[in-house]
């Protein structure tokens, strides 16, 4: 399946003007160095596209900071009767309408960038690294994930989640190294272990001699046998002449 024509019907704006990445190294026989060059590489064509904090932390895109709602508690009220109460209401249902459209488009934005990290990532891997692309496919479709949840006026189909599928093939790249949280838990979970004794078990045992039995206290001798010792050679003497 080319990838070309896979994401063609699903990516939106989001597929094009897309850069092409280095091929994934795939396989255990690759040098360090050389998957250190490709996350390199990787990272600095995610950073000349605005991308690459969308695809590490799964934050909103840059280009939608210039989106700002206005609160609307500093567009306060006024009774009805007092001097411009309709241009007052006449504000606040014009700027409730404006943070409506601000919202979708942070939703939009965010769904059209990750959708480019994913497809540049998985043009990368879908040729070196088959299973890696299945898993990608599985588990980087928002329309299936359940974390997200559904908004109104707005579907999740036809999006992918590049930061997901960001994390997955470093994981994968450098065998998802452990951190120092997990590393303190596991060393945790081994002293506990050490430490508990089963009362149950010990009690059944039997004490502990002091001395280590050895081979002849604990095997029964051998069984006579019907052999006759065998008789001694006298030397002969013979007279001197």
């Amino acid at each position: 399946m080319i990838a070309t024509d896979y994401f063609d019907n699903r990516a939106g704006p989001a597929a094009t003007g897309m850069m092409t990445l280095p091929r994934f190294p795939s396989g255990s026989r690759q040098h360090t160095h050389h998957r250190v060059e490709w996350i390199r590489s990787v990272n600095n064509a995610l950073a000349a596209t605005g991308l690459l904090a969308t695809a590490k932390t799964g934050n909103m895109p840059a280009r939608a900071e210039t989106l700002i709602d206005m609160d609307m508690d500093e567009i306060p009220e006024l009774a009805p009767g007092a001097a411009g109460y309709e241009l007052r209401r006449a504000l606040r249902a014009q700027q409730r309408v404006k943070n409506a459209q601000n919202d979708k488009q942070h939703c939009r934005l965010y769904c059209e960038d990750a959708t480019k990290i994913y497809t540049m990532l998985y043009k990368s891997v879908e040729e070196a690294n088959k299973t890696l692309a299945a898993e990608l496919r599985r588990r980087c479709d928002m329309a299936t994930q359940s974390t997200r949840t559904a908004r109104a006026g707005h579907s999740w189909e036809g999006y992918w989640d590049g930061h997901k599928a960001y994390h997955l093939m470093s994981c994968n790249l450098f065998d998802c190294e452990r951190t120092e949280a997990d590393k303190a838990l596991s060393w945790r979970r081994s002293r506990c272990r050490r430490s508990i004794t089963c009362p149950t078990v010990t009690a059944a045992l039997p004490p502990c001699s002091k001395r280590r039995p050895t081979r002849s206290s604990t095997t029964s001798p051998p069984p006579p046998t019907s052999r006759a010792p065998s008789r001694r050679k006298t030397r002969r003497s013979t007279s001197s002449r």
